[in-house]
């Protein structure tokens, strides 16, 4: 009889477990009420062997910051997260400033560039995962 109490303690506490952390998950993905951020998506380039996307945005938190612009990668397969503000944090490689001239090309499978004119860039990762990424500069007059 015993047994059978801490096995019936055990599954309840994977049970209180398993809740505890689908409720979290799940009020982390609610918007903020508090005045959160907006996100634009403006482009989404797939890479030529469709196992990853390549995302640029412009966050927009309201009349007292600025705009910024950022890309962010993820594979295909899994669903594009926002966070509780509203924001797109998960696979950021680069975030700038404003709303400025960016291109994303897919140069191969695993390498992508990024062509922007941004001035004020606050992130600019060199590697996520298997991509390799590049920069160049880039100018309106391009477009």
């Amino acid at each position: 009889m015993k047994r059978v109490k801490w096995i019936f303690a055990g599954i309840a506490c994977v049970g209180l477990f398993a809740t505890t952390s689908m409720m979290k998950r799940w009020l982390d993905e609610l918007p903020s009420f508090a005045g959160g951020c907006g996100e634009t998506l403006v482009r989404s380039v797939v890479s030529p062997d469709r196992h990853y996307v390549a995302e640029l945005f412009h966050r927009n938190c309201g009349a007292t910051t600025s705009v910024a612009s950022h890309v962010n990668l993820r594979p295909c397969s899994e669903p594009l997260r926002t966070r509780g503000d509203g924001t797109v944090e998960e696979g950021t490689i680069y975030l700038e400033n404003g709303t400025g001239v960016i291109r994303l090309k897919w140069l191969d499978p695993r390498m992508l560039r990024i062509s922007a004119s941004g001035t004020q860039v606050f992130r600019r990762e060199s590697r996520w995962r298997l991509v390799t990424l590049r920069y160049s500069a880039a100018n309106r007059s391009n477009e």
